[in-house]
């Protein structure tokens, strides 16, 4: 038969209890401690991540708001280069064409000049050779047949 023996009861209930005491002493409470750290640590992480998160969405969105800055630097610059480009364009057209106006304004001053000393030396030159056709006339005193003769020579001279 079997028999109940309330002694072994109330010990293995005070084994239980002692156990449940030393485990809870030694094994619950550390154990339920380092979850505790581990899951503060977790959520110091998370919000942490969360913080970084939102700083980098700053950071980007700073950074597109300077990347865009520049490009409508870039552009104003670009703009502004151009603008002085045509300006120069402009001025250098502007000198090369007084440049070529004050050439061709010499050369034809200087081409006046040339015309002038042409005539003179051709009015010099006719004036010469009147003057020797006509000595030559005056020394030889002929006759109007001669004189003919002798101009039309003098005339082939200068021709």
């Amino acid at each position: 038969m079997i028999s109940i023996n309330i002694y072994e009861i109330l010990m293995q209930m005070f084994n239980f209890g002692v156990l449940l005491f030393f485990v809870n002493k030694l094994l619950a409470k550390p154990v339920s401690r380092v979850l505790q750290e581990r899951s503060d640590r977790i959520r110091t992480l998370l919000d942490s991540t969360e913080a970084k998160k939102k700083e980098a969405g700053l950071l980007l969105e700073q950074q597109e708001k300077v990347l865009h800055t520049a490009r409508i630097e870039a552009k104003d610059i670009r703009r502004r280069a151009e603008e002085a480009a045509s300006v120069d364009e402009a001025r250098l057209i502007k000198r090369a064409k007084e440049d070529a106006d004050r050439l061709i304004t010499n050369a034809k001053k200087e081409i006046d000049l040339q015309v002038i000393r042409a005539k003179k030396d051709l009015l010099d030159e006719a004036g010469r050779s009147a003057l020797a056709l006509s000595s030559q006339l005056l020394k030889r005193h002929v006759n109007e047949r001669d004189q003919r003769i002798i101009m039309s020579e003098g005339v082939e001279q200068f021709n």
